[in-house]
């Protein structure tokens, strides 16, 4: 039985308002982008595209390893674009260029810390299960079972209920939340439904230490402590 073949597609815009040029600024010693590239060119995908509107980001990752057969229209790179309609566009232009793909995987630039790894178990879950999705998942942290509503006059009210939010921590269920940093999808479903997490889709747990999505410069602070520390220990 022949390998499926499984896309890798970056996605990186170049417009950031919260970092100026954030998926190509340094981050301990390489721009963020490379780190997701690198990971995936080490895993087992037949192929790692970055789908980006950006010249400057075409550049920096044809110089990592990574194809950019094209540049994102403008239309599907705004404030307001889902992921769901670049994933779309990706994937209907491999389908035209060289066959539609088995699974596709979106790497988002904005998470660093994940390993090449990773990646590979989360398509291995998907393949060996014949799943149209699997996901990475991290802790959810902190615990849903402590979250607040704050109310009229700044009044707060548990979210699960008094009794619930009083449950000794270690008592508590545990609970996963998507990390962002690997979605597995059916590539001809995906253009059906366009959902990354359908139903039936399948967990893969991720620790929290690579689960960092890098959306702030505290975000950035933390995932460079990170890395620095994983360069330390090579």
């Amino acid at each position: 039985m022949n390998a499926p073949d499984v896309v890798g597609i970056v996605v990186a815009r170049g417009g950031s308002k919260g970092l100026p040029r954030k998926n190509i600024i340094d981050l301990a010693g390489k721009p963020m982008i490379a780190w997701t590239i690198e990971a995936a060119l080490s895993s087992t995908l037949s192929r790692v595209i970055v789908s980006t509107d950006c010249p400057e980001i075409a550049d920096v990752s044809r110089k990592r390893g990574a194809e950019v057969p094209f540049l994102r229209p403008s239309e599907l790179s705004q404030d307001d674009t889902h992921v769901s309609e670049v994933m779309r566009h990706a994937i209907n232009w491999l389908a035209a260029e060289s066959g539609m793909p088995d699974y596709a995987v979106l790497l988002q630039a904005t998470s660093p810390l994940r390993i090449g790894e990773d990646i590979n178990r989360v398509v291995e879950l998907a393949v060996s299960k014949g799943a149209h999705a699997a996901v990475s998942v991290a802790p959810a942290e902190p615990h849903p079972y402590l979250s607040q509503i704050i109310g009229d006059e700044e009044t707060l009210s548990p979210v699960f209920g008094h009794e619930k939010s009083k449950i000794r921590r270690q008592l508590m269920p545990e609970m996963w939340a998507l990390n962002g940093a690997v979605y597995v999808v059916d590539a001809a479903q995906f253009l059906e439904t366009g959902r990354f997490c359908p139903p039936g889709a399948l967990a893969y747990k991720m620790p929290s230490e690579r689960s960092l999505d890098v959306d702030s410069n505290l975000d950035l602070l933390l995932v460079k402590t990170l890395l620095d520390a994983r360069n330390d220990e090579i």
